[in-house]
C-alpha cells in the first residue's frame, strides 16, 4: 500500500537526515535558505511511503520570477531521491508524476536543480545561455586606477539588508516564499560580497571555486562592471579570475566581452514548459514592453502537446487556441529551447530569457 503526502513541521530534521544519507551531503550547510537553521521547509516536500516505509522525497519550491512587467511562476524541482533499496521499482516516477501533474495549472515553468542528466521523459530539456570569461590581471589592467569601488565580505545583518535591497532593482527579480536573495546566494558554498562605491552600497558578487557567479551594480554601466570585478580581484590578491553572466546582463556582457580572454557559451539548466501558450504570451508581450514594434502572425503546434495561434500587432499580443494548419512545427524539446533558450531562431518576436542556477533554489 503506497500514499504519497506532505511531511509535517515535526518531520523535519527526519527528511533532512534521510536527504544527507542518500546525498552524503550536509544539506543545513548545502542548502541553508532551505534546510539552514531556524528552516522549515516541509510544505515544499512530497513523500512515498510504501507499507509504512518513507521510499521517495521531492523539494518543489514556488518562485515567481518577474522580468521587467512579466511574471514567471516557476517550480523549482530538487532533492529527487528515493531509498536505495525501493530503487528501480518506479517510486520517483510516481511521486514525479504526482508532483508536475498537481503544479500543471498553476506554474509556468519547473526547472531541475542540479546538473541532471536525466528526466526527459517528464519533458525537461536543457535550455538557456550563459556566458563564462576568463578575466586575466593584464586585461582588466585599465580599470585599476581611480577605481571608486571597493569590496566587503557579507557578515552583519546589516550586509544582509543591503543584498536583499539592491537585488530588487535587478532586471530579473525572483521571488521565493521564506528565502532572501541573500540567503539563496550564499547556498552551494558560496561566498557574498557587497560592493560599496564611494563607502556605500552599490552592488553584489557571489563566488564559488574562484568564479564569480554573478555581479549586479545598481544602475551600472559597463565600466562600473568592469570595475567592480577589477575591485574584486584587487581585494582578493587574484592575477585570474572567471566570470558568468546571462544575456539579460547587458551592461555587464558589454564589460566582459571587452577585457574577456576566452569567452565559453554554455547551456543552462533542464526545463519543462506546462503551458506553451502561456509562456509565449508572456515571453511575446515582454518583447512589446521592451520596444518590440513589429508584426508576427504563427499556428505553433508542439507536437503531442498543444496548438495555438499567435499574433503580434500595433503593440498588442493575443495568443489562443486553434484547429488552424500549423507553419511552425515543434517537438516539445524544441519547443522548450525556442521559449527558454536565450536566442529567438524558431519565434522572433519573443523576449530572449536566460536564468541563472541560483534564481532556480
Amino acid at each position: 500500500m503506497s500514499k504519497i503526502y506532505l511531511p509535517s513541521k515535526e518531520d523535519n530534521k527526519k527528511i533532512i537526515r534521510i536527504l544527507n544519507g542518500i546525498f552524503k551531503k550536509h544539506f543545513p550547510s548545502l542548502i541553508p535558505s532551505l534546510y539552514g537553521k531556524g528552516k522549515n521547509s516541509m510544505e515544499y516536500h512530497y513523500c512515498l511511503e510504501e507499507d509504512g516505509k518513507l521510499n521517495g522525497i521531492v523539494c518543489a519550491y514556488p518562485s515567481t520570477i518577474n522580468v521587467g512587467p512579466v511574471s514567471i511562476k516557476g517550480l523549482g524541482i530538487g532533492m529527487v531521491s528515493t531509498r536505495k533499496s525501493a530503487r528501480g521499482k518506479g517510486v520517483m516516477t510516481t511521486l514525479l508524476n504526482h508532483v508536475l501533474g498537481s503544479a500543471n495549472e498553476s506554474y509556468d515553468i519547473a526547472y531541475l536543480t542540479g546538473r541532471r542528466k536525466r528526466y526527459e521523459h517528464f519533458g525537461f530539456y536543457p535550455a538557456g545561455v550563459n556566458y563564462i570569461y576568463d578575466i586575466s590581471g593584464t586585461s582588466i589592467q585599465k580599470y585599476k586606477n581611480g577605481n571608486p569601488y571597493t569590496v566587503k565580505k557579507v557578515k552583519s545583518e546589516e550586509d544582509i539588508n543591503a543584498v536583499n535591497e539592491l537585488s530588487k532593482t535587478a532586471y530579473q527579480v525572483v521571488e521565493r516564499p521564506n528565502t532572501s536573495d541573500a540567503e539563496v546566494l550564499r547556498n552551494w558554498y558560496a561566498k557574498l560580497y557587497l560592493l560599496l562605491k564611494d563607502g556605500a552600497p552599490f552592488g553584489f558578487m557571489n563566488v564559488q571555486l574562484n568564479k564569480i557567479e554573478r555581479v549586479y551594480v545598481k544602475g551600472g554601466s559597463a565600466d562600473d562592471y568592469g570595475y567592480a570585478v577589477s575591485a574584486y580581484m584587487q581585494y582578493k590578491g587574484k592575477k585570474f579570475i572567471k566570470v558568468e553572466a546571462i544575456p539579460s546582463e547587458k551592461e555587464c556582457i558589454k564589460a566582459l566581452d571587452d577585457i574577456s580572454e576566452v569567452k565559453i557559451v554554455h547551456s543552462g539548466f533542464k526545463y519543462k514548459v506546462f503551458s506553451f501558450a502561456r509562456l509565449t504570451e508572456k515571453l511575446a508581450s515582454l518583447a512589446v514592453a521592451e520596444g518590440y514594434s513589429g508584426s508576427y502572425s504563427a499556428v505553433i503546434e508542439v507536437v503531442g502537446k498543444e496548438k495555438f495561434a499567435l499574433t503580434v500587432k500595433d503593440g498588442a499580443v493575443n495568443v489562443c487556441h486553434t484547429e488552424e494548419a500549423s507553419n511552425i512545427v515543434l517537438t516539445e524539446q524544441q519547443a522548450v529551447s525556442a521559449l527558454l533558450g536565450g536566442e529567438r531562431i524558431s519565434i522572433p518576436c519573443l523576449a530572449p530569457i536566460s536564468l541563472h542556477h541560483y534564481d532556480l533554489i
